[in-house]
């Protein structure tokens, strides 16, 4: 598969309008949901170490980080973004509009992996955003990544298009929408 990916990737583009968010939002106990903020870089840094330089530079470009503790232990995290979403597996950037949040790099510490942490951290994110007036959230996943793309589903995202790149003769990216209908501007990364 690395071979494959190294010269032709592809993601899907998965939308959940804000007013189809699921009502039954999960009981957070004992779970705890907050952003994080410049302060708490400590504790996303206790959870994804080798993400140290990204926390920051992401605070800076205005993108927010939202996180599920434990016990005062951060153990699922995620960030959205309302103005350019990074797609780094496509060494781009999506232009978002004024009412769109897109959601990436999520991440839950493997020992609370399908417990609801996951859920938990994205619908109460999400319904943050729906109460200050977004009307759609985005994301972005491989298409090799069966169980991201369960998890989008799950949470009743669907997909709406599909981006690729080659990299081999003729480097090109590319885009097809599943209704016809003009997908959100890839950009490369500045």
């Amino acid at each position: 598969m690395k071979l494959v990916t190294s010269v032709c990737r592809r993601v899907v583009l998965m939308e959940l309008p804000l007013s189809r968010l699921q009502e039954n939002l999960p009981a957070p106990a004992p779970l705890k949901f907050r952003e994080l903020g410049p302060a708490e870089g400590p504790l996303y840094r206790a959870l994804r170490p080798r993400q140290d330089a990204a926390f920051q530079r992401r605070l800076e470009r205005g993108d927010r980080c939202f996180a599920v503790s434990r016990e005062d232990r951060v153990v699922a995290t995620g960030w959205v973004a309302t103005k350019r979403a990074p797609v780094p597996y496509l060494g781009a950037e999506l232009v978002l509009g004024p009412e769109e949040c897109f959601l990436y790099d999520g991440y839950t510490t493997p020992e609370l992996r399908r417990t609801g942490a996951y859920r938990t951290r994205i619908l109460l994110t999400l319904s943050g955003y729906q109460e200050r007036g977004f009307q759609r959230a985005l994301c972005v996943v491989a298409t090799e990544n069966r169980i991201s793309l369960a998890s989008a589903r799950s949470l009743g995202f669907e997909v709406i298009g599909l981006y690729g790149w080659w990299r081999g003769p003729g480097r090109r990216r590319w885009d097809r929408s599943r209704d016809g209908k003009a997908l959100l501007e890839l950009v490369p990364t500045p």
